[in-house]
């Protein structure tokens, strides 16, 4: 393939982009242990969740799916479709599992489940195995890919792609920690696929494809075409479809896909924000919600006295602002309409008891006070209380 001035000096500036915003994170990885593997266990879930597509997206994945749909057809990717079940287990059920346990890596949780020496054998034997018998074969069917994509596309020989990719990485990985792997997966999974987009886009408009018409139309591709296997093939069912869905998806380990998590998965699992923190989060832009509530209520009764109006609180509205405090507190939603507020609370009376206690219960948490240990409010006790606090 022969690429120009401009091919070159893309490449580059991509090259300088991802090492730049990778070692930008240096310092702040330097801080401590924990802010170097696990991102000061402060990281968003949009951003944990697209580093671990990114990380399961590697150079040899293209090659993979590409053999398996041109070989066998779409039906092929059930092989690995399949893991979406564990995949789903792990993100809903084990996530937060993994965030409580508090561990530095998924190695460390050996010595946190059992005790003693042969805790710490299995922990190191893991260690071994895994960071250098197993992921030097991962490793080199990663590289075995690039070397192929760097000798195709750009022309270069095997070590110049393993030397200009594997300082580049190295480089910024070891500098930056989880902060810097974390970011450059964001930045090279959106290139990955809007590269991936434009490309398919670029292939279809050739006059010798014809257009996704066209393309579907072809003789070597109308038979490859289906969703599912042959299902009058038992034989191809079983290897393709059956035993994916059900066995390999739980029985089989493999980094990203084991049940529960693991290695890459589980430490970024590890660096996300503690439910608690989430909580206190919530009860903070509660507490600022009420308080704004509680200023546009006295400026409301200012407001009527100054007009010869009752002068006392509406109650229309005191109901709006507990509903305001309630839905930030429990989660419950609320009409942004005034005049709604009144239809909306009937026949919501148990829930807004409900999370009347439990948004009480916070506020006396929150503020740490004993002497309120005790007190047994009613409900309206209770939403003056939330709504002047």
């Amino acid at each position: 393939m022969q690429l120009s001035a401009l091919d070159w000096w893309v490449l580059a500036l991509y090259g300088v982009t991802i090492l730049s915003v990778g070692l930008a994170f240096a310092r702040r990885a330097g801080r401590g242990t924990e802010e170097y593997f696990l991102a000061g266990r402060s990281m968003p879930w949009w951003l944990i969740g697209t580093s671990m597509v990114a990380t399961t997206f590697s150079a040899d994945t293209p090659n993979l799916v590409t053999d398996l749909v041109r070989t066998g057809g779409v039906s092929q990717n059930w092989v690995w479709w399949a893991f979406v079940i564990t995949g789903m287990c792990t993100v809903f059920f084990y996530a937060k599992l993994w965030r409580r346990s508090g561990v530095l890596t998924d190695i460390g949780f050996y010595e946190l489940r059992y005790s003693g020496r042969s805790a710490a054998f299995l922990r190191g034997f893991r260690a071994v195995y895994l960071g250098v018998f197993f992921n030097v074969m991962i490793m080199a069917t990663v590289t075995l890919a690039a070397i192929k994509i760097g000798g195709v596309l750009l022309g270069v020989g095997p070590y110049t792609v393993v030397l200009v990719a594997g300082t580049a990485t190295v480089l910024y990985s070891a500098t930056s920690g989880l902060w810097g792997v974390l970011v450059t997966d964001l930045l090279l999974f959106s290139v990955s696929m809007i590269g991936s987009i434009a490309a398919a886009i670029y292939a279809l408009r050739l006059p010798e494809v014809g257009g996704l018409s066209g393309l579907m139309a072809h003789a070597n591709v109308t038979d490859k075409l289906s969703f599912l296997p042959d299902f009058s093939d038992p034989t191809a069912a079983a290897a393709v479809f059956i035993v994916p869905i059900a066995v390999q998806w739980w029985s089989t380990w493999y980094p990203g896909a084991e049940p529960g998590g693991g290695g890459y998965v589980a430490q970024r699992m590890l660096a996300a924000k503690a439910e608690k923190k989430a909580a206190k989060k919530a009860e903070k832009e509660a507490k600022k919600a009420a308080k704004a509530a509680k200023k546009a209520k006295n400026t409301s009764n200012s407001s009527k006295g100054s007009t010869g109006g009752a002068g006392g609180a509406d109650p229309e509205y005191n109901e709006s602002v507990l509903a305001k405090t309630v839905a930030a507190l429990e989660g419950i939603a609320w009409p942004a309409d005034k005049d709604k507020i009144t239809e909306y609370l009937k026949g919501k009376e148990k829930q807004l008891d409900k999370a009347i206690s439990g948004a009480w219960a916070n506020f006396k948490k929150a503020a740490n006070n004993s002497n309120c240990k005790n007190v047994n409010l009613d409900g309206d006790s209770k939403r003056n209380y939330i709504v002047t606090n």
